[in-house]
């Protein structure tokens, strides 16, 4: 894999992250996504970020006028949105890309796995490894539900569903 273009990748993507695209006129949302650093690192693309970041949802909510804290709606509306844009994002560049290897390299260390399936079958299956090792490794559980803002793994895969488009959660 050619290392320069393994880093324009990671560049591409950690940008587009940044800046999702506006509807319209540029009335659309601002992600609310961190990119705290992209590079490539033992062969994979490497793009460090945290979706519904604390200090940009406040800046956000400022931004619209709002003064306190922003209400809880509106964060989980951001972590919503940051999802899907995220989502977009990865899939978008690796339905460009053409080499298994970087398409490999790109998704495997991605901070967000469960946004990259196309299939709710592999979103099942990987959810319920994750439950699995969560009975002897409680950290699983409390990662996803601190990070997803749920209580259960029902809850989470209800909202995965959602977020990718694949309808109600059996």
């Amino acid at each position: 894999m050619e290392k320069k273009f393994s880093y324009q990748v990671a560049m591409f993507v950690g940008a587009a992250l940044n800046h999702s695209v506006p509807r319209g006129n540029g009335q659309g949302y601002i992600s609310t996504i961190n990119v705290s650093q992209y590079k490539t690192k033992f062969n994979d693309i490497r793009i460090y970020c945290d979706l519904a970041n604390p200090q940009l949802i406040s800046d956000l909510w400022s931004h619209m006028g709002k003064s306190g804290e922003p209400s809880d709606q509106f964060i989980d509306q951001c972590l919503f949105f940051d999802a899907q844009h995220y989502r977009n994002c990865y899939l978008s560049m690796l339905d460009i890309l053409n080499n298994e290897d970087i398409k490999k390299s790109l998704k495997e260390p991605a901070s967000y796995p469960e946004l990259l399936f196309r299939e709710p079958i592999e979103l099942d299956a990987f959810l319920n490894e994750r439950k699995e090792k969560s009975k002897q490794y409680h950290q699983y559980e409390n990662l996803f539900a601190t990070s997803w803002r749920v209580n259960d793994f029902d809850s989470l895969r209800k909202l995965l569903y959602k977020i990718s488009g694949f309808g109600e959660a059996n």
